[in-house]
């Protein structure tokens, strides 16, 4: 609906709520980045890779925002250390198999 700051501010306030949930921190900087507000999704996707390192969601999520704001090279660490915890997850893979076209390379 194309709604994405007032995403932003209803996923801020749940993240205020519980900010230890993987899942709101992870929307809330899917919701930041697609609102354009690229500084603070990166922000808030490292940090849920810092809180929960070894998560699949964090992984994934951070994976796709911080590679969406064109950082590839991190957003593929972050996607290759979920595969770590779940070898052969298909989204994850799916994820990075995206990279190269998104950045016109040979992986």
């Amino acid at each position: 609906m194309g709604r994405m700051e007032e995403t932003a501010r209803e996923t801020e306030r749940a993240m205020e709520l519980d900010p230890l949930s993987i899942l709101v921190r992870c929307v809330y900087s899917l919701a930041l980045d697609v609102a354009g507000r690229n500084e603070a999704a990166i922000q808030h996707a490292r940090s849920a890779l810092e809180l929960f390192p070894g998560s699949f969601l964090g992984c994934l999520l951070a994976g796709w925002t911080l590679g969406s704001s064109g950082l590839w090279d991190e957003g593929a660490a972050a996607l290759q250390r979920g595969l770590q915890s779940l070898p052969g997850n298909v989204w994850l893979l799916s994820a990075l198999a995206a990279i190269p076209r998104a950045t016109g390379t040979d992986w």
